[in-house]
Protein backbone atom coordinates (compact mmCIF):
# COMPACT_ATOMS: atom_id res chain seq x y z
CA UNK A 1 0.00 0.00 0.00
CA UNK A 2 3.46 2.31 0.14
CA UNK A 3 3.51 2.48 -3.18
CA UNK A 4 0.33 3.33 -4.05
CA UNK A 5 0.08 6.26 -1.39
CA UNK A 6 3.01 7.47 -2.66
CA UNK A 7 1.89 7.36 -6.37
CA UNK A 8 -1.43 9.15 -5.57
CA UNK A 9 0.84 11.93 -3.34
CA UNK A 10 3.46 12.34 -5.95
CA UNK A 11 0.56 13.18 -8.29
CA UNK A 12 -1.59 15.46 -6.26
CA UNK A 13 1.24 17.42 -4.84
CA UNK A 14 2.34 18.00 -8.21
CA UNK A 15 2.22 21.55 -10.17
CA UNK A 16 0.93 19.56 -12.76
CA UNK A 17 -1.93 18.73 -10.66
CA UNK A 18 -2.60 22.37 -9.62
CA UNK A 19 -3.12 23.80 -12.72
CA UNK A 20 -4.91 20.97 -14.03
CA UNK A 21 -7.56 21.60 -11.17
CA UNK A 22 -7.33 25.33 -11.85
CA UNK A 23 -7.12 25.53 -15.30
CA UNK A 24 -7.77 22.41 -16.92
CA UNK A 25 -11.53 21.16 -18.54
CA UNK A 26 -13.55 18.67 -16.95
CA UNK A 27 -12.19 15.50 -18.73
CA UNK A 28 -8.41 17.19 -17.94
CA UNK A 29 -9.13 17.24 -14.67
CA UNK A 30 -10.95 13.01 -14.37
CA UNK A 31 -8.50 12.05 -16.66
CA UNK A 32 -5.59 13.05 -13.94
CA UNK A 33 -7.60 11.89 -10.95
CA UNK A 34 -7.56 8.95 -12.46
CA UNK A 35 -4.36 8.49 -12.80
CA UNK A 36 -3.16 9.46 -9.75
CA UNK A 37 -6.13 7.46 -7.54
CA UNK A 38 -5.55 3.80 -10.08
CA UNK A 39 -3.41 1.93 -8.11
CA UNK A 40 -4.60 2.93 -4.87
CA UNK A 41 -8.43 2.19 -5.66
CA UNK A 42 -7.28 -0.66 -7.72
CA UNK A 43 -5.60 -2.40 -4.59
CA UNK A 44 -8.36 -1.20 -2.51
CA UNK A 45 -11.58 -2.22 -3.97
CA UNK A 46 -10.30 -3.70 -7.06
CA UNK A 47 -11.43 -0.92 -9.76
CA UNK A 48 -9.59 1.50 -11.60
CA UNK A 49 -8.99 4.72 -11.31
CA UNK A 50 -11.50 5.40 -14.61
CA UNK A 51 -14.00 3.70 -13.06
CA UNK A 52 -13.65 5.57 -9.78
CA UNK A 53 -13.94 8.89 -11.38
CA UNK A 54 -16.85 7.96 -13.67
CA UNK A 55 -18.62 6.95 -10.19
CA UNK A 56 -17.75 9.78 -8.34
CA UNK A 57 -21.09 12.13 -7.75
CA UNK A 58 -20.18 15.86 -8.31
CA UNK A 59 -19.92 16.94 -4.72
CA UNK A 60 -17.32 14.47 -4.86
CA UNK A 61 -15.44 15.84 -7.38
CA UNK A 62 -15.86 19.00 -6.21
CA UNK A 63 -14.71 18.73 -2.91
CA UNK A 64 -11.56 16.83 -3.79
CA UNK A 65 -10.84 20.06 -6.09
CA UNK A 66 -11.57 22.65 -3.55
CA UNK A 67 -9.31 20.03 -1.12
CA UNK A 68 -6.76 20.43 -3.31
CA UNK A 69 -6.82 24.31 -3.76
CA UNK A 70 -7.06 24.79 0.30
CA UNK A 71 -5.03 22.13 1.56
CA UNK A 72 -2.23 21.54 -1.44
CA UNK A 73 -1.60 24.69 -2.74
CA UNK A 74 -2.15 27.26 -0.53
CA UNK A 75 -1.28 25.19 2.54
CA UNK A 76 -4.65 25.58 4.55
CA UNK A 77 -4.76 28.91 4.03
CA UNK A 78 -7.86 29.44 2.67
CA UNK A 79 -10.73 31.51 3.99
CA UNK A 80 -11.51 31.12 7.22
CA UNK A 81 -15.31 31.59 8.96
CA UNK A 82 -15.28 33.07 12.29
CA UNK A 83 -18.30 32.48 14.96
CA UNK A 84 -19.22 36.08 13.96
CA UNK A 85 -19.68 35.61 10.39
CA UNK A 86 -22.19 32.73 10.88
CA UNK A 87 -23.96 34.18 13.35
CA UNK A 88 -24.13 37.55 10.60
CA UNK A 89 -25.45 35.04 8.12
CA UNK A 90 -27.67 33.62 10.25
CA UNK A 91 -29.60 36.89 10.87
CA UNK A 92 -29.53 38.05 7.30
CA UNK A 93 -30.98 34.58 6.35
CA UNK A 94 -33.55 35.08 9.14
CA UNK A 95 -34.01 38.87 7.92
CA UNK A 96 -34.62 37.58 4.38
CA UNK A 97 -37.30 35.32 5.58
CA UNK A 98 -38.88 37.33 7.56
CA UNK A 99 -39.21 39.97 4.55
CA UNK A 100 -40.42 36.78 2.03
CA UNK A 101 -42.98 36.32 4.82
CA UNK A 102 -44.17 40.01 4.78
CA UNK A 103 -44.05 39.71 1.19
CA UNK A 104 -46.10 36.78 0.88
CA UNK A 105 -48.65 38.34 3.30
CA UNK A 106 -48.91 41.79 1.32
CA UNK A 107 -49.40 39.42 -1.95
CA UNK A 108 -52.18 37.61 -0.68
CA UNK A 109 -53.33 40.58 1.08
CA UNK A 110 -53.39 42.68 -3.03
CA UNK A 111 -54.65 38.94 -4.32
CA UNK A 112 -58.10 39.20 -1.86
CA UNK A 113 -58.22 42.89 -3.08
CA UNK A 114 -58.08 42.49 -6.04
CA UNK A 115 -60.39 39.11 -6.32
CA UNK A 116 -62.98 41.17 -3.84
CA UNK A 117 -62.96 43.91 -6.23
CA UNK A 118 -63.86 42.03 -9.29
CA UNK A 119 -66.53 40.55 -7.10
CA UNK A 120 -68.24 43.79 -6.01
CA UNK A 121 -67.56 44.70 -9.78
CA UNK A 122 -69.28 42.07 -10.80
CA UNK A 123 -72.29 42.39 -8.62
CA UNK A 124 -72.52 46.45 -9.54
CA UNK A 125 -72.64 45.22 -13.30
CA UNK A 126 -75.02 42.51 -12.50
CA UNK A 127 -77.29 44.84 -10.45
CA UNK A 128 -77.12 47.76 -12.85
CA UNK A 129 -78.16 44.83 -15.57
CA UNK A 130 -81.23 43.37 -13.52
CA UNK A 131 -82.13 47.47 -13.33
CA UNK A 132 -81.93 47.96 -16.69
CA UNK A 133 -84.19 44.57 -17.14
CA UNK A 134 -87.18 45.87 -14.99
CA UNK A 135 -86.73 49.17 -16.43
CA UNK A 136 -87.12 47.44 -20.00
CA UNK A 137 -90.23 45.56 -18.28
CA UNK A 138 -91.80 48.45 -17.04
CA UNK A 139 -91.63 50.17 -20.21
CA UNK A 140 -92.86 47.40 -22.49
CA UNK A 141 -96.05 47.09 -19.96
CA UNK A 142 -96.54 51.08 -20.31
CA UNK A 143 -96.31 50.51 -24.25
CA UNK A 144 -98.75 48.06 -24.17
Amino acid sequence: MESEFKHFFDNVFSDKWLNTVENGSKQEYESSLAIAIDPLVDKIMGISGEQFVESMSYEMSTWIKDTSLLWIKNKGAGQTTTEAEINKLRQEDRHQRELDNLSQFYEEKIAKMQEDHSNEMRKVKDDHARDLEIQVQDFKTKAK
